[in-house]
């Protein structure tokens, strides 16, 4: 930790201006929001200078008068980092009082770049300091300046206090104690000019409300103190906000979300705020007819105020009566309303029958009332209700219900417009008195039952739908419903979108053709839908698409079924669509089997029919393991070699993925009998597994010939091989003779430990799938490490085609799965691979396996290790945080060789420092554990990234006189499994490997402790090695220690382990899964990787 010098009478200054509790941590969170601030200046400033600093901070000091820190940094630079030296410089922050909320910081450095003015790499790097010293309310520097932190249950006391000094409020009195209420009030200017305002109201000395006082309506949705409902804000935001208000034509539509709201005046009258519609009244005026304008049946001279206005939205005020009424009504029919008022036109005895014949045309745009001699007897009004849609330009379409109560005549909300209604039926006038009770239940009825409800409601009796889908749903469902209930309305105008459900897409209606390729099946077909074919593609990329219906143009769509959609949609996954032509391969045959039924017309080739019938052959195969295998296999080992079996009988590859140390090999080998007469065998694995491949066939299938592949061994020795001969070859000499190998026809490829072809642009990828066999099996713990990539590599070895290209399956898996956390596609994954992999776990199946015990010893570093680690930390942060020279690769190269490093010094500095003489803790730590382990009379494997590392802990080892076996990379085959040999039969009392070299396919249950010298980024690499000593054939209970250096990068490392163990399960079983991180995710582990976190 970096030494902070603080004056004796620091503590005493700063401890009057300390606050408590919640006024502390508001101080700290405004120091944070400061720092930041400053930070992000520093970065628009520094961007483009690509400005480097060698200083390395040594202490921050702390003044009162004035209040300030001093950032003092040392000219002496570590070797390991450059040779250059540099002049001693200062950064000086100053501040107000540290709990004055106006908190100012100001940074000045005394280096030749700032000259006391300027931004430079100093000021960013101490704001890095303090930024993580005060993200810790515990750490030296906040409590030095804003005094101890409260303890938690100082807190919670108070809090108690506090709530217990209020007095309680009964909720019921609260209305009695509003001071204030806003109201909305109508002002006529003219007969036709209005003002509408916002008035606040309050209680009057009398009881009641006074008169109020109007607000500006700039103003009025800045006063906290008003209670203001939903419809207050929208008419407060659509009034637009300047201070005059809105004018008279935007009234009308600021009345319409007034409609219902309780607290609306004509002036001092209060008044109901209604819908209404605009229609037309013939008033009998002598033998003339007067022509006037009528708002639901009623003159509109009966109304003392109205405003027709220039908009769509009218009103008309009655304030005797207590209402005002809003009228929506097309352009066309204000300008017929507006002409009507002023010709006033009355309509003699010789042309009212003239007139009458347009009534049937007007009444079917807006009601028209007649004298009453003229309206006709009484009938019942249509019962029927209408469901209007109108389809939205590119999607979706507005659904309304509506009634038409007289026959031709106008269309109403339910239970909105006139009582009464005039219209004609077989050419004689009648009327209609409506129900409007009635016509809101049905209408009610009727939207439940077509589910409206989950839509978006414009109004009472209308929806917004947003997608197509959705919209045919509820066409689908109106066809199914009994003719004209309701009847169904599409728009007059020809411009707008047709929508219309021509029936269903069935089994019966498919038509499929499968062809042979060469490694693959071509598939085409159509679907027949009134004699018409479309293709099979436009039905499966709909599905793909989540529709629910295919587009069969020029507005006409047919439904597919929830059954049909789900027996298709379980292939789409399975069919890879190249240049415009499907394919599949085998493995698709159980999915395709199923959808191609009876009722589906298929023209297969005898290539499909013959592998139909291999897949049928191996469902109903029930194999039996050989007698020559000379071991009893575990009932869940049987299990996976008839698994194993059954997919070489269809002759699909596979991967086995159980836990590691359940056996995997030994149940290779099982099926590997079963197979010895289909060719000569290739086995690629670690040169560590080579020679226990060797020796576990040589024990188990004695009919089999195992042999090593050599560097010496030449064509001609791979032309003798024949059936029941097993070559075992390296991924390197795999990768390096893969012309030689791949003339072979082998009858069965086996890839062990497979995750080495987990990517797919290395040459060893390459090479395996240059490899010929009739039949391939991955075996793998791990099928997935890192993200999904490894898994389509994976099986792109194993199962080509099983996932087709590596575009297609980032588009359709990884980037949903990886990025958008898309479940369904997860699950989607899940289902397409589990046909081809296998994977139990040592809990599900071993239920007799010792337990392991895993245990995180700490280390302490010592002052000086402290120094040197956070020297090369605040080195990489201040370098790297803002690189902006090469390329991306470059940049990550940087932060990966920083890593490395902070990695090392955690360890040992020797690893760093060459010229380092002193020990380090986690040496200490780690002898120390050795001497209990040894007193114990227990045995470790001791594992480290780091061959250096282990050659220091030789070191000490040897000084001590402790025996061990040792094994890394550079070990030879033959030392190895002799050094696994003698560890086995008890000699020596650790064994130290390298973790890549020896963290696979040894078997080493002669030790019951387990030790990680340091953290490897994934958990599934420490968990393989931890299972050379946990797995069959250990007897004792397994310890798992895990070595870790006390805040340093790798406690970021340990945090990282969570997420990177839900990979497989996210895989596998559909949990959220992990991916790459980037660049800037790795310079943020450097940051947080120190004492201040």
């Amino acid at each position: 930790m970096m030494p902070m010098a603080t004056p004796k009478a620091t503590s005493t200054v700063l401890s009057k201006l300390n606050a408590e509790g919640a006024n502390r941590e508001q101080a700290r969170l405004n120091w944070l929001r400061q720092i930041s601030g400053n930070l992000n200046n520093h970065s628009v400033h520094l961007k483009y200078t690509a400005i480097t600093s060698n200083a390395i901070l040594a202490s921050i000091a702390l003044s009162t008068d004035p209040c300030a820190l001093l950032f003092s940094y040392s000219p002496q630079i570590p070797r390991s980092v450059t040779q250059k030296k540099q002049k001693a410089t200062q950064v000086t922050l100053l501040f107000n009082a540290p709990f004055d909320k106006s908190l100012d910081l100001r940074l000045i450095c005394t280096c030749v770049r700032s000259q006391n003015r300027f931004l430079c790499e100093h000021t960013y790097a101490a704001l890095i300091v303090l930024k993580a010293k005060f993200s810790d309310p515990k750490s030296d520097l906040a409590v030095a300046i804003l005094g101890e932190a409260e303890p938690t249950w100082a807190v919670a006391l108070r809090s108690l206090d506090d709530f217990l000094s209020h007095k309680t409020v009964d909720p019921v009195l609260v209305k009695d104690e509003v001071k204030s209420r806003l109201v909305w009030r109508m002002t006529p200017s003219t007969f036709e000019t209005f003002s509408l305002d916002p008035v606040e109201q309050t209680p009057g000395k009398r009881g009641g409300w006074n008169k109020g006082k109007i607000i500006r309506w700039d103003q009025v949705g800045r006063m906290n103190h008003l209670e203001l409902g939903h419809v207050d804000r929208e008419v407060i935001q659509q009034g637009g906000g300047q201070y005059w208000g809105p004018t008279t034509d935007q009234i009308g539509r600021l009345l319409d979300n007034l409609v219902g709201h309780p607290l609306v005046f004509f002036e001092s009258t209060p008044v109901t705020v209604q819908r209404a519609q605009l229609g037309l009244q013939l008033e009998e005026s002598g033998t003339n007819w007067d022509l006037v304008p009528a708002i639901d049946g009623r003159s509109l001279k009966e109304f003392p105020y109205f405003s027709i206005g220039n908009g769509e939205t009218g009103f008309v005020c009655h304030p005797t009566e207590g209402q005002i009424f809003v009228v929506r009504a097309s352009y066309e029919t204000w300008k017929l309303a507006k002409s009507l008022l002023s010709e006033k036109p009355q309509i003699p005895p010789q042309v009212q029958a003239e007139f009458l014949k347009r009534i049937p045309a007007l009444e079917a745009k807006f009601p028209v009332r007649l004298p009453e001699s003229l309206r006709g007897e009484f009938i019942p009004a249509a019962e029927h209700l209408i469901c209007r849609l109108t389809p939205g330009e590119t999607s979706g379409a507005t659904v309304q219900i509506q009634v038409q109560p007289a026959p031709g005549g106008s269309f109403f909300a339910p239970g909105d417009g006139p009582k009464e209604i005039a219209g004609q039926k077989d050419q004689v006038r009648i009327q209609v008195r409506r129900d409007f009770h009635d016509e809101r239940t049905r209408a009610e009825s009727l939207a439940s039952e077509l589910f409206l409800n989950r839509h978006t409601s414009l109004s009472q009796s209308t929806w917004s739908i947003a997608a197509d889908d959705d919209v045919l749903d509820l066409l689908d469902a109106l066809r199914a419903r009994p003719e004209n209930d309701p009847l169904v309305l599409w728009p007059e105008n020809q411009t707008h979108r047709q929508m219309r459900v021509l029936g269903e897409v069935s089994p019966s209606a498919l038509r499929v053709e499968v062809k042979d390729k060469h490694d693959w099946f071509g598939l085409t077909g159509s679907v027949n839908l009134g004699g018409i074919d479309f293709p099979l593609v436009a039905l499966l990329e709909a599905l793909k698409g989540g529709r629910r219906y295919l587009d069969l143009g020029k507005g006409q769509f047919a439904a597919i079924s929830k059954e049909f959609r789900d027996r298709l949609s379980s292939v789409t996954d399975m069919i890879h669509s190249n240049r415009g032509k499907l394919e599949f391969n085998a493995t698709a045959a159980p999915l395709l089997a199923e959808l191609f039924n009876d009722e589906v017309t298929l023209k297969a080739s005898k290539k499909w029919r013959d592998s139909l019938k291999r897949l049928q052959l191996a469902s109903d195969l029930d194999p039996v393991v050989p007698t020559t295998l000379m071991a009893e296999l575990r009932d869940y080992q049987v299990d996976g070699y008839k698994w194993l079996r059954r997919l070489a009988e269809w002759g699909v590859g596979g991967c086995l993925a159980d836990d590691m140390g359940l056996g995997k090999t030994l149940q290779a080998i099982a099926v590997l009998l079963d197979r010895r007469d289909k060719g000569p065998i290739l086995v690629v694995a670690p040169v560590s597994v080579g020679f226990n491949w060797v020796r576990e066939v040589e024990r188990f299938a004695p009919t089999l010939r195992p042999i090593l592949y050599r560097d010496t061994d030449r064509v001609e020795f791979l032309q003798t091989l024949e059936p029941g001969d097993l070559l075992i070859t390296s991924y390197h000499l795999l990768q390096q003779h893969a012309a030689e190998l791949g003339q072979i026809s082998w009858g069965t490829l086996v890839l062990d430990e497979a995750q080495a072809i987990k990517n797919s642009q290395t040459k060893t990828s390459q090479a395996v799938r240059e490899i010929q066999a009739d039949w391939r099996l991955a075996l793998t713990g791990t099928p997935a490490e890192n993200h999904l990539g490894d898994l389509w590599s994976l099986f792109r070895g194993v199962a080509p085609g099983l996932f087709g290209s590596w575009e297609r399956f980032r588009e359709v898996f990884a980037d949903p799965i990886e990025k958008g956390k898309d479940l369904a596609r997860k699950q989607a994954l899940s289902r397409v691979i589990r046909p081809f992999i296998l994977r139990r776990t040592k809990s599900e199946v071993l239920t007799e396996l010792p337990s392991r015990t895993e245990i995180q010893l700490t280390a302490e570093l010592s002052k000086a290790e402290r120094r040197v680690y956070e020297d090369a930390r605040m080195w990489a942060v201040t370098n790297l945080t803002n690189i902006i020279d090469g390329s991306e690769k470059d940049q990550r190269f940087q932060v990966l060789a920083a890593l490395t490093r902070l990695r090392q010094l955690a360890c040992h500095p020797r690893l760093v420092d060459k010229t380092w003489k002193l020990s380090s803790a986690k040496l200490d730590l780690f002898l120390d554990t050795v001497d209990e382990l040894r007193e114990g009379k227990h045995r470790a494997l001791v594992f480290s990234q780091f061959t250096q590392h282990l050659a220091l802990v030789r070191e000490a080892l040897d000084e001590r006189k402790i025996s061990y076996q040792y094994l890394d990379g550079a070990t030879p085959v033959k030392k190895r499994q002799q050094a696994v040999d003698a560890f086995q039969n008890g000699e020596g009392e650790l064994f130290l490997i390298s973790l890549k070299a020896g963290g696979t396919g040894l078997n080493l249950t002669g030790a019951d402790y387990v030790v990680h010298l340091d953290p490897w980024w994934n958990p599934a690499v420490e968990d393989q090695a931890t299972d050379r000593a946990h797995r069959i054939g250990q007897t004792r209970p397994v310890t798992v220690y895990r070595l870790v250096a006390k805040e340093t990068i790798e406690e970021q490392i340990l945090k990282l382990h969570a997420d990177k163990r839900g990979l497989v399960a996210g895989i596998l079983e559909g949990t959220d899964a992990a991916g790459k991180m980037s660049t800037t995710e790795l310079v943020n582990l450097i940051k947080l990787g120190g004492n201040a976190t």
